[in-house]
């Protein structure tokens, strides 16, 4: 039997549905959320955003929205810091600048 992915396991941990803009959204409510919270901390509407092929993957902002506030920076399922992030990304002076002002 193939394994899952880690977005495979997200999506069926933390009962997630994706979103309009493309995004996923992990919903509080479900048997499995004692479960999820043993495993991964308590799931409480954290925002998560992959690229076609199930990696953690955002070019216009962070890849991980938690419920809590904090942010995780991806890029083909590979986690950088804000600043390392920032020099990689394919964006405006403009949009960097407004991701400055809101996460730094």
């Amino acid at each position: 039997m193939d394994s899952l992915s880690t977005f495979d396991a997200h999506r069926i941990l933390f009962h997630m549905v994706q979103q309009d803009d493309g995004s996923w959204l992990d919903t509080p409510d479900g048997d499995n959320r004692i479960e999820s919270q043993q495993i991964c901390g308590p799931s409480m509407g954290d925002v998560y955003w992959y690229n076609e092929i199930g990696e953690m993957h955002r070019i216009d902002g962070p890849a991980h929205e938690s419920w809590n506030g904090v942010v995780y920076w991806y890029i083909n399922d590979a986690e950088y810091d804000f600043n390392e992030w920032m020099t990689l990304v394919p964006i405006s002076d403009e949009v960097k600048m407004m991701l400055r002002l809101q996460y730094e």
